[in-house]
């Protein structure tokens, strides 16, 4: 419990300290093209991540979000189910809210430096009742590489959405 206190808190300041420079990091990249390899690489590795999460939500199962989306020992907090800490907290959580929703990734805001990089992302959940209303989540997700191939390491959100840039709020 203290290690996933520690590992929340370590991921708390993450994002303090980092915030001025992700926005201006980010801002930079939204008016210049980021015609990098690297970036690229990244941009489709974590899509196609993202798109395999979109795929588990619409089946109903969380295999490959346990699997392959996060990392053993990834951590998670927000407001909807608190806080998780490793691959079996995750299963205890998406075994059911993968029945219940699908969702969408949007990546606004994205940065990598080598083995490391972060998606400032909104995150459209629309449940699966038809009666319930769609919501959305401001996350963070937080890559590594492992292994030759992207993680995630873990996610924090709230409830709202990011303003797109070019958008009219």
């Amino acid at each position: 419990m203290k290690r996933g206190l520690a590992l929340c808190g370590a991921l708390a300041v993450l994002m303090l300290a980092s915030a001025s420079s992700v926005w201006s990091q980010e801002a930079r990249s939204q008016t210049h093209p980021l015609d990098t390899g690297e970036f690229r690489a990244f941009k489709a590795a974590t899509r196609a991540l993202y798109d395999l999460k979109e795929k588990n939500f619409a089946e109903g199962r969380d295999d490959d979000i346990i699997r392959r989306f996060y990392s053993k020992d990834a951590v998670s907090a927000g407001q909807a189910e608190g806080v998780l800490v490793g691959s079996a907290a995750f299963k205890a959580s998406y075994d059911g809210v993968v029945k219940t929703a699908n969702v969408k990734v949007f990546p606004v805001y994205t940065y990598v430096n080598g083995d490391a990089g972060w998606d400032w992302a909104n995150f459209i959940v629309t449940p699966k009742d038809p009666k319930e209303k769609p919501f959305s989540f401001a996350i963070v997700f937080l890559w590594a590489k492992e292994n030759g191939q992207w993680v995630c390491k873990g996610d924090a959100y709230i409830n709202g959405a990011f303003p797109i840039p070019g958008e009219k709020p």
